[in-house]
């Protein structure tokens, strides 16, 4: 009779020990960090130095590939007569090339260069940003190498004095 008293008593226990599925389960918010590459502006994008590209198009419907890193700009567009133009914004200069004739110039932003994205006039790095938050819906984060933001050797450059 012990036997079956200790068997009924350890039996009570398992009982108790055991889930019980039916209880309410308690709302437990877990946190969670936002994703860490997500950009909200390209200004954002700027200050954490990442490479964008984006799709810009003028008003003509010209369009333009832009790269941005901090403060250098690349821009990759066609001339007049559909020729591939290569631009590169870097410290205070514009230059500008053909990959195609391996001549470029060089134009000096600070000293009030006649430049414009449409309707602003390009006078550093931020009027860029500026015209580019507009159309920030067709910027990504690139995959491609920040060498693009770099001059090339082989391209002959001279100055272009206002």
């Amino acid at each position: 009779m012990k036997k079956i008293l200790l068997i009924f008593a350890v039996s009570i226990v398992f009982a108790g020990c055991q889930k019980n599925s039916n209880l309410p389960k308690p709302d437990i918010a877990v946190p969670t960090e936002p994703p860490q590459n997500i950009i909200t502006t390209i200004k954002d994008a700027v200050q954490k130095q990442l490479v964008l590209k984006c799709e810009y198009i003028d008003e003509d419907g010209e369009k333009t590939m832009t790269y941005i890193k901090g403060k250098v700009v690349r821009l990759i567009g066609r001339d007049a007569d559909q020729k591939e133009l290569n631009g590169l914004m870097k410290d205070g200069k514009f230059y500008l090339w053909s990959n195609e004739s391996k001549q470029g110039m060089i134009i000096n932003i600070n000293a009030k260069a006649d430049l414009s994205m449409g309707d602003t006039p390009i006078e550093s790095v931020e009027d860029v940003i500026e015209v580019l938050e507009s159309q920030k819906d067709k910027c990504s984060i690139s995959p491609e190498s920040a060498g693009l933001l770099e001059l090339p050797s082989d391209v002959e450059f001279s100055e272009v004095t206002n």
